[in-house]
Formats: C-alpha cells, sequence, structure tokens
C-alpha cells in the first residue's frame, strides 16, 4: 500500500495511521488502563462532540423553536438523549480504562452513568419537571448526578493512577509522552 505513495508522504502517512490507531484504542476499546491526560482529552473530544450534535440539533430546528416550545414538549431531551446513547460506548470506555488505572473495576462506572442515564431517560419520557420546572425526581437524581459527578471529577480526573504494572496493564505514565 505505501507503494504507491511518494517517499516524502510516506511519514505523514505513517503518522496519520498511529494516531487514528489510537484515536480507535482511547475511546472503543475497553483494555488496558489510561492517565489522566488522555482521559481528559477524550473527555474534551467527546464535549465537542456533544455540542457539536446539539448545535446541528439547534440550526435545524430552530433556537427560537427550542427555548419558545410548550411546557412539556420533550423534543430536546429526546433529542440529548440520542446523542448521549451515540457516545455512552465511547464515554463508557474512557471512563473504564481510567478506573483501571486508579486501580479499580471498570463495573465502577456504573455508578456514574446510571444516575446520568436515568435522568436523561426519565427527561425524555416527561417524568421530570423540564426545562425552567423541577420536581421531586429533579432534586433527587439532580442531587446524586452532583455528587457522584464530583466524586468522578477528583477521582479519575486529578488524582494520580497506581504507579507500576497493575491487574489491568502497564503504567500508562511510562508510555505517555
Amino acid at each position: 500500500m505505501t507503494r504507491n505513495i511518494p517517499l516524502s508522504f510516506r511519514p505523514l502517512c505513517e503518522r496519520h495511521r498511529l494516531e487514528s490507531k489510537w484515536m480507535r484504542q482511547l475511546l472503543f476499546s475497553f483494555e488496558g488502563r489510561i492517565g489522566r491526560k488522555s482521559f481528559w482529552l477524550g473527555a474534551v473530544i467527546l464535549f465537542l462532540i456533544l455540542l457539536a450534535g446539539f448545535f446541528t440539533y439547534l440550526t435545524i430546528v430552530g433556537f427560537d423553536t427550542v427555548m419558545n416550545a410548550p411546557v412539556g414538549s420533550r423534543a430536546s431531551a429526546i433529542v440529548s438523549l440520542m446523542i448521549s446513547l451515540v457516545l455512552f460506548a465511547p464515554w463508557l470506555a474512557l471512563l473504564v480504562k481510567r478506573l483501571h488505572d486508579r486501580g479499580k473495576p471498570g463495573w465502577w462506572s456504573t455508578m456514574f452513568l446510571v444516575p446520568e442515564y436515568s435522568y436523561q431517560f426519565l427527561d425524555a419520557f416527561g417524568l421530570t419537571g423540564g426545562f425552567g420546572r423541577f420536581n421531586m425526581v429533579d432534586y433527587v437524581i439532580g442531587g446524586i448526578y452532583v455528587a457522584v459527578t464530583l466524586w468522578l471529577l477528583i477521582e479519575l480526573g486529578f488524582l494520580k493512577g497506581v504507579p507500576g504494572k497493575n491487574a489491568y496493564g502497564p503504567d500508562p505514565q511510562q508510555m505517555e509522552v
């Protein structure tokens, strides 16, 4: 395959191939460990994809239509849920690998994902108060979500991983540049 590529472009093609492989490993593999730097990079990438999806929705439907929707309209909640479901596997892969780096099993990610997706499902199906109107579901699940998100932010975003090799693989600090 590289025989048809001019010699001057071969290093660029090889670099692109390696970066593409690294991105697939980061967002779609549940094996191994990642450090804080890779975790934050992946989180920013997924956040930008989420924003792009929602801005695309706003562009198609119109910002005024969304903001002036009648109370009880769930179109935005349903779109938000669909975008989140598309990003579920990459987000789960990031969480699992970062938990592995902290020496914890990947199933701990359910502590974050259950409140997040529970709220989105309840909102999409009209069981929350809706935009600007809160009910008990909003307060209970929202409180749990905030507490778990703060734990996640500290645990995965700021604390160092287990030094050296652990049950989930080699130390990513020795491999990251």
